[in-house]
């Protein structure tokens, strides 16, 4: 396994004040799906702008576009290396008609019309400031956003003492300028959590024609307009980043995922914000739904139900909704394993 693969699959509900008077379902319950003509190939899902449901095929390195009915009606991608052709994709955000690869130690920018190369960034700043493109990202209108790990000090990083690091940066697309939106210090006893759950998810809102972004710890919700400027910022939670142990090798950073509780996605349902939790729950974790109303305040917690029960290493990986309130949710199954699988489970969020 690659360590970008393996970076990218590591990543708590706590009590929380709820707005008064919301209502939200008890429990959700996914249903089995399937991608047409795939074998379980499939490791990161994304709706494009129209509906249209699109799977990265890390064997093949293509995107593979799906219709209503899951059966595949186009795809792009050669594999190789340069900027025109992908190697080893691991994650994308989808944009207005474009799709950010991460692939190869860059961005890659492709038209989902023809997959046309439209541009390449570099995941360092020309300051030296540096990012891991797994880290996470959202490609925005004229920015690619990133909402992971990036490194602004690395000196003091490398040290072992409290580095600055930034938690929310953007880079231009038009002169690849970068800029820092948030930033905090880590502490030298923060750092094992901040390497597995600073990764960066989000996803764009709709009914806000907002990016909602967050980390995987803590939560705390940002709204990101077009123009990557900050609009609201909710409350973190926890407040601080858990202090873990020495985690020098993958099986202890497996242990250290499966025990703690940490934000996996978030999935906009109208007004509503779906906040989805890997919750450790002895030998098959389960999965709740925080919902966030427009104010990034809480309304309420729903149970999300499988139809199977996970492994402690089966990873919950990548998931995505469209205008409807339709998600989708892939899990890797044992990728710790060597010769791991993916399934895929719909679940209706509904548009309140």
């Amino acid at each position: 396994m690659g360590i970008a693969r393996l970076l990218l699959i590591i990543g708590m509900v706590l009590p929380v004040q709820l707005v008064a008077g919301a209502q939200v379902p008890a429990v959700l319950h996914a249903e089995p799906a399937a991608l047409a003509g795939q074998g379980g190939q499939m490791e990161w899902i994304a709706f494009d702008g129209e509906g249209t449901l699109w799977a990265l095929d890390r064997s093949s390195a293509k995107l593979v576009a799906f219709d209503g009915s899951l059966k595949p009606v186009r795809s792009f991608g050669k594999a190789g290396s340069g900027s025109d052709r992908l190697q080893q994709p691991v994650c994308f955000s989808i944009e207005g008609g474009r799709a950010a690869v991460a692939d190869e130690g860059y961005f890659k920018i492709f038209s989902l019309k023809n997959g046309e190369p439209l541009n390449a960034l570099s995941p360092q700043s020309p300051e030296g400031a540096y990012t891991q493109p797994y880290a996470g990202f959202q490609l925005l209108p004229g920015a690619l956003l990133l909402t992971g790990q990036t490194f602004t000090d690395s000196k003091h990083m490398a040290e072992g003492g409290a580095a600055k690091v930034s938690t929310l940066a953007s880079i231009s697309l038009k002169d690849k300028r970068w800029a820092f939106l948030r930033s905090e210090e880590v502490r030298a006893a923060e750092r094992p959590a901040f390497f597995l759950f600073g990764r960066g998810l989000g996803a764009y809102w709709p009914d806000q024609r907002a990016w909602a972004v967050t980390q995987k710890l803590p939560r705390q919700v940002v709204l990101v307009d077009q123009d990557a400027r900050v609009l609201r910022v909710s409350e973190a939670v926890p407040a601080k980043w858990p202090v873990l142990g020495p985690l020098d090798s993958p099986q202890q950073q497996m242990m250290a995922w499966v025990q703690e509780k940490y934000v996996v996605a978030l999935l906009p349902a109208g007004k509503r914000l779906a906040i989805i939790w890997h919750i450790p729950a002895g030998a098959s974790p389960r999965y709740e739904i925080e919902w966030m109303g427009k104010d990034l305040r809480p309304l309420g917690t729903t149970r999300l139900d499988f139809p199977v029960k996970f492994a402690p290493d089966d990873i919950f990986y990548s998931a995505t909704a469209d205008a409807k309130g339709r998600a989708f949710i892939l899990i890797l199954k044992r990728p710790m394993g060597g010769s791991s699988s993916s399934a895929l489970f719909s679940v209706d969020l509904g548009r309140p």
